[in-house]
């Protein structure tokens, strides 16, 4: 999702909810942090505004977004393709975004309508790469916040989830965690969801083009919400390499 949609995504949620937290997620796309700790999100509108309590000058485009939300919550009804379509023509006049991201907001626009999906809950829920599934869901309301400043020129690996490498493909992939109680999860064996465990070992291994390792800790160490710390040690190898191993799989250990 590009962070423009993000952006006109957090712009819905910050009028449906008026939450301190889509705020701080709308704000960093000009890279600046709310610096206040009140809870009221009146204040923290008002203090975005006022360049005399605002620590950090806001740009020119933030605040004219800042102030067609505080427009919207009370004046406008809150259903996503009313919100979008009053701030595409607001984008016009203000000029916040160039042609370009103005056309990603019309095909949003149209998605919206011919969809017919008339929350803006559900606009995010239909972007989540799988709304059924909530594991996937929470990755991706998680990765809403990873920014990247700069890319990097070289070559270099990539940390990846399963979830994320779908449809991507590379030389070397290697897959950590291959113990049991890890990959698959001991939820899936309690909850009797092995097969989701499956289908995304499956994704796993197809990203490779030529090599493909896995490996496995002798040890590890859980800690528990409240802080307890448990050490694992000597767990069997992950059922899902238990069987194959010795017919295809060269085994080593370092």
């Amino acid at each position: 999702m590009k962070p423009e949609i993000r952006y006109v995504l957090n712009i819905m949620k910050t009028i449906a909810t008026q939450k301190k937290y889509y705020l701080e997620k709308l704000i960093s796309y000009w890279d600046l942090e709310l610096n206040s700790d009140k809870r009221i999100f009146q204040k923290n509108m008002n203090d975005l505004l006022s360049v005399e309590k605002s620590k950090d000058p806001i740009s020119n485009e933030l605040a004219d977004t800042l102030k067609f939300i505080r427009d919207h919550i009370s004046s406008r009804p809150q259903r996503p393709d009313i919100i979008l379509q009053d701030f595409i023509e607001f984008n016009k006049t203000q000029e916040i975004f160039h042609t370009e991201v103005e056309n990603l907001f019309n095909d949003l626009l149209k998605w919206i309508q011919n969809n017919q999906i008339e929350t803006i809950e559900k606009v995010g829920l239909y972007l989540t790469p799988s709304s059924e599934d909530k594991e996937a869901s929470g990755f991706f309301n998680r990765s809403l916040n990873i920014r990247y400043k700069e890319k990097v020129p070289a070559e270099f690996v990539t940390l990846s989830t399963i979830h994320s490498a779908k449809g991507k493909e590379w030389e070397v992939v290697i897959i950590p965690g291959m113990t049991q109680d890890i990959f698959p999860s001991y939820k899936a064996l309690i909850n009797g969801t092995a097969n989701s465990e499956l289908k995304k070992f499956y994704v796993a291994c197809t990203r490779t083009l030529d090599h493909l390792y896995f490996l496995r800790p002798r040890s590890y160490t859980v800690r528990t919400k409240k802080g307890t710390d448990y050490l694992f040690t000597g767990k069997p190898i992950s059922v899902f390499l238990q069987k194959n191993i010795p017919k295809f799989v060269e085994t080593g250990s370092c």
